[in-house]
């Protein structure tokens, strides 16, 4: 399942990518812009714009402005039967929501600290080269996950 968000929920997009789900974030577009990426990429808008609410030609989730993120992420687990697991945490890219790869055994990039290098598994974005590894910051965020009742 792939989705977009817009301007408004763009911290619920971040939560979806940390999630390892494709959720792609458009911050700058009109309405018909959105919908029209939509359309092209087969993605479900999730957006708080009521103008978008009763459009017919993709599927619109709309969130009214109290809902917690955790709240929706909930209602998105729950309607549209997502599976959240520790597994599928930080697999994708925060800046390009692409899958990440592994390093080969053996590159080191010159940037990481050998402590991480020796520790941690490395992986890269094909498409802005950042590097990742699943420190202390994964175990934070799925203690986090877990206490909202999302994993």
């Amino acid at each position: 399942m792939k989705w977009i968000a817009d301007a408004m929920l763009g911290d619920l997009a971040r939560y979806l990518v940390i999630l390892g789900e494709d959720a792609a974030y458009w911050r700058d577009c009109s309405n018909q812009a959105l919908i029209d990426k939509a359309l092209i990429e087969n993605r479900i808008v999730i957006t708080r714009n009521r103008n978008l609410e009763h459009t017919d030609v993709c599927v619109v989730v709309c969130f009214k402005q109290e809902t917690s993120v955790w709240d929706k992420l909930e209602y998105l687990k729950n309607n549209f039967s997502l599976v959240f697991s520790p597994e599928k945490l930080f697999t994708r890219c925060l800046l390009c929501n692409v899958a990440v790869t592994p390093f080969l055994p053996g590159q080191r990039p010159y940037d990481i600290p050998e402590r991480i290098f020796n520790t941690f598994q490395l992986y890269n974005c094909p498409v802005c080269g950042k590097i990742f590894w699943r420190g202390g910051h994964v175990l934070r965020t799925e203690a986090m996950l877990k206490s909202h009742g999302l994993l």
